[in-house]
């Protein structure tokens, strides 16, 4: 139970770090924080076998996830006119619109 204790204020404080920082070094520093502190407290009752099932498979489908959220660029490219709009829609080739 302490190890439980010692893991969601460090879970919430990668998070804060995360929201907060100003810098993307930090923003690294800070989302590797809480994704490997999500995968601890995923698979905390390790002497289940369910419980470090779910911490595998949050794993592999977190983790590629998580580098694709914080790859630049986007997929596909939206047109800055049409960004703030609800639907966006993928650039053409007109001039006001390129891809980035």
């Amino acid at each position: 139970m302490a190890l439980h204790a010692a893991l969601v204020p460090l879970f919430q404080a990668g998070m804060c770090g995360f929201a907060l920082t100003g810098d993307l070094f930090n923003a690294f520093v800070f989302f590797e924080l809480m994704s490997v502190v999500a995968y601890a407290l995923t698979g905390y009752r390790a002497e289940e076998a369910k419980a470090v099932q779910g911490a595998l498979t949050f794993g592999v489908i977190n983790s590629p996830g998580a580098y694709a959220t914080l790859t630049p660029g986007r997929w596909p490219p939206v047109c800055p006119r049409v960004w703030p709009t609800r639907w966006a829609r993928p650039c053409s080739a007109t001039s006001h619109c390129r891809a980035s």
